[in-house]
């Protein structure tokens, strides 16, 4: 029997080389509940509720720096690549 190699899963369930041309590869933003670590994320919401997705992680921290947000407090946010379907 041949042993198969085993693929790592996206966001969306299945490898990157099986994505679709209407998947395009986004950045959200999340960070800590009350800056404890041990705590699960919380992420930047758009203005319908919805995680605030961005092109990529230099548009995020943009984002965040109009936000107010200085470098320093950047550094505790969590930046999360995922697969989305655009269709």
């Amino acid at each position: 029997m041949e042993k198969q190699s085993a693929q790592k899963p996206s966001a969306c369930g299945f490898d990157k080389k099986e994505a679709s041309s209407d998947d395009v590869e986004m950045v959200i933003v999340g960070r800590h509940i009350n800056g404890i670590c041990l705590n699960p994320l919380e992420y930047l919401l758009d203005e319908t509720g919805d995680i605030k997705k961005f092109v990529d992680e230099a548009a995020a921290k943009m984002f965040l720096k109009e936000q107010g947000y200085k470098d320093e407090d950047i550094e505790w946010f969590v930046f999360k690549t995922f697969i989305f379907n655009v269709c």
